[in-house]
């Protein structure tokens, strides 16, 4: 049973290696008679590939305004949490005894900012909204993207902080 082993795993190389060369030559093969047809692979490639470039332009019109409308939500619910998290940030401040004077007054200067940023992209997306009824763009095109969960982009390096507020009490004071 042993010496009949070694000619099984024999038998099936060669069955392997047969049916890899087999598979090799019907491939040369099919090449050739493509290019004695005219057609080549390469030929068929690239006429797949300019089958791919030549999209439907509805389409990529449809894209490039849904693009734009959900970048600028995207920037409105990123400056509305940046205005939120400063004024946050500032009334903690201030029950606390850091930070004290111009990193305190940062956090406002922050908000602020925040707030005029948001006013200017408000403004913005209305202008786009206009844009978009001046040139007839059908509604429904807006509305798939007021459907979306859009969300602020998650600041990167930031942990999660504990909310418990201590009213800026050393911590070891603290009764638990």
């Amino acid at each position: 049973m042993t010496r009949s082993q070694p000619r099984n795993e024999k038998s099936l190389r060669c069955n392997r290696l047969l049916r890899r060369l087999f598979c090799v030559v019907a491939v040369i093969g099919l090449s050739a008679a493509l290019d004695g047809i005219g057609l080549s692979g390469a030929s068929l490639f690239a006429a797949d590939v300019a089958m791919a470039g030549n999209e439907d332009p509805a389409l990529s019109h449809k894209d490039a305004w849904q693009s734009r409308y959900r970048r600028l939500l995207q920037n409105q619910a990123r400056l509305r949490d940046n205005a939120e998290k400063s004024r946050e940030n500032y009334s903690r401040a201030r029950r606390r005894n850091y930070p004290r004077g111009g990193a305190r007054q940062q956090f406002i200067i922050d908000a602020e900012e925040a707030e005029r940023d948001l006013a200017k992209v408000e403004e913005e997306t209305m202008e786009l909204l206009e844009q978009a009824r001046r040139d007839a763009l059908p509604r429904n095109w807006i509305f798939e993207v007021e459907d979306e969960d859009i969300q602020a982009p998650a600041a990167t390096g930031q942990t999660e902080r504990d909310d418990s507020d201590d009213g800026g009490r050393n911590p070891l004071y603290l009764k638990n």
